[in-house]
Parts: C-alpha cells; sequence; structure tokens
C-alpha cells in the first residue's frame, strides 16, 4: 500500500501554527498508519493434531461436568394433599403476623424501636 502523500496527523495550516506558538517543529508522530505496520492477513498457524483430534475421542467429553447432571432423586414421597392442607393451615395461624412483619419497614421499626426507648428513659428519668 505505496501512497505517494506522506502519513501527516494534521492539515498543513495548522501544524504551521502549532509550531508558531510551540516555537519549534513537531517530530514525533503516534499515530499509525497503515503502511507502517504488519498485514493483517497472515498465515493460519499449522499445529499438530494430537491424539484428541476427533471430537469424540477428546478428554473433555467424559469430563465435561454437564454431562454428569442428572434429575433429583426423590428420597421418599409423601400424601402431596396433605402437605397442600398443613400448608394451609399454617399460612392461615401465621397470617396476621406475617402482615406485620412485612408491613413495617426496617428503618420505620428501627424508628419507632429508638421512640419506644426513648420513652422508656424518660420514664426511668422522671
Amino acid at each position: 500500500m505505496a501512497s505517494s502523500v506522506a502519513p501527516r496527523s494534521v492539515t498543513p495550516v495548522i501544524e504551521f501554527l502549532r509550531s508558531i506558538f510551540r516555537g519549534k517543529a513537531l517530530k514525533a508522530n503516534s499515530l499509525r498508519f497503515a503502511n507502517q505496520i504488519a498485514a493483517r492477513t497472515q498465515l493460519q498457524p499449522d499445529l499438530p493434531g494430537g491424539p484428541y483430534k476427533k471430537s469424540t475421542g477428546i478428554y473433555y467429553y467424559t469430563r465435561d461436568v454437564r454431562r454428569e447432571v442428572k434429575p433429583p432423586i426423590t428420597v421418599c414421597t409423601a400424601n402431596r394433599l396433605a402437605l397442600r392442607q398443613n400448608r394451609a393451615k399454617e399460612r392461615d395461624e401465621n397470617h396476621e403476623w406475617r402482615i406485620r412483619i412485612i408491613g413495617i419497614s426496617p428503618r420505620l421499626s428501627w424508628h419507632l424501636h429508638g421512640l419506644a426507648m426513648r420513652s422508656m428513659a424518660v420514664r426511668l428519668s422522671v
């Protein structure tokens, strides 16, 4: 890629103004140009195949953890209807308590805790 024009970073007018204000000409040009760097198309490396060239013969095929994953094993089975009924009972018993816990944000609960502690301190000091 030989070109007749020398590579430059700025136009000649800007280069002239730079040299006037700087007091000397700038010699360094840190830009990279296509005729100054290596070509992009290079030969592919010629590597030997080795013993694991075939896809089924690679040792990763037997060591791959994803192939060892299996569905979970059922240890014991229970009556699903009985489990659902027990869960429904627990939900009904703990419903009010859950609303109370979820309804108060942590910031508000600490604020209320601080107010309670202050009122206790006032009562103790009086």
